[in-house]
């Protein structure tokens, strides 16, 4: 799995891809573009143009349905996001990464995190930024090189409890 990140008031957030999220983003968009191309042959625009047409539907999408953009962009973050740095508690201290305190992240800020990953994975597509990087970390504190091509005999399996569930 690929890791995005994304920064956003000085704390930078890793994304692994939320699959659910994305597929309800692209039915949204899709259902949009299809009914805002009426009449238009979307194959004769030229890459730049379909990009900038869906830019467009996107944008006239927030205005429409901002409420239901925005819970997707949030859902993006919580079930995207599995590390983070920079973010604190009302302490001041670091804030650890899991399901409770994805959920306490403010709104507005999971909405706008949401809306820079899919910027990130539009320039990724479309060849403008820095390709995603493999995670190189299996547990914490160990590093191992990402090595797809390694074959083991060994069995792996499931730990007994959860690694990114409460505090």
């Amino acid at each position: 799995m690929l890791t995005v990140t994304v920064k956003h008031k000085g704390a930078e957030f890793d994304f692994e891809s939320p699959d659910n999220a994305l597929a309800r983003y692209s039915a949204i968009i899709t259902r949009r573009m299809v009914t805002a191309a009426r009449g238009r042959d979307l194959s004769k625009m030229s890459a730049s143009e379909r990009r900038e047409f869906a830019e467009g539907v996107e944008k006239t999408l927030q205005a429409a349905m901002p409420d239901e953009l925005g819970e997707v962009y949030a859902d993006l973050f919580c079930e995207g996001v599995r590390a983070w740095r920079g973010v604190e508690d009302a302490d001041g201290g670091p804030l650890a990464c899991n399901a409770v305190n994805r959920r306490r992240i403010p709104y507005a800020d999971k909405v706008a995190i949401g809306d820079l990953y899919l910027r990130r994975m539009n320039e990724i597509d479309e060849g403008k930024g820095p390709a995603p990087s493999p995670p190189t970390t299996c547990a914490p504190g160990e590093t191992h090189a990402a090595s797809p091509s390694e074959t083991t005999t060994q069995r792996v399996q499931d730990s007994a409890s959860s690694t990114g569930g409460a505090p």
